[in-house]
């Protein structure tokens, strides 16, 4: 039993909320230490990062505008600093369609 929990004055809902706040931390805690281990992301998660669809960043890694590797599986990765970059600097537009 915890200090806390042994002091009578403290109503049991309240020591709940704080094992619910303390439970929640510790997610956003686990959550932020994968982000920050994390090197590489795929089209949707960048994507969600940014605010665009998988085919706009597909696009835009096609054409070069973004920097990012094709990995063994024909899968357009996009690194973390280049994430960082665009989520500082914006996304570029694409470019215009060619008319044919």
């Amino acid at each position: 039993m915890t200090p806390l929990e042994s002091n009578t004055a403290v109503a049991p809902d309240i020591l709940d909320e704080i094992r619910q706040i303390k439970e929640q931390n510790l997610e956003i805690l686990r959550l932020m230490r994968v982000a920050r281990d994390r090197r590489w992301y795929n089209l949707q998660d960048a994507g969600e990062r940014l605010g665009r669809a998988a085919w706009t960043l597909r696009q835009l890694c096609s054409h070069g505008k973004i920097r990012a590797d094709k990995g063994e599986d024909g899968q357009w990765r996009i690194a973390a600093d280049e994430l960082a970059r665009l989520e500082h600097e914006g996304v570029p537009k694409l470019p215009a369609r060619s008319a044919k």
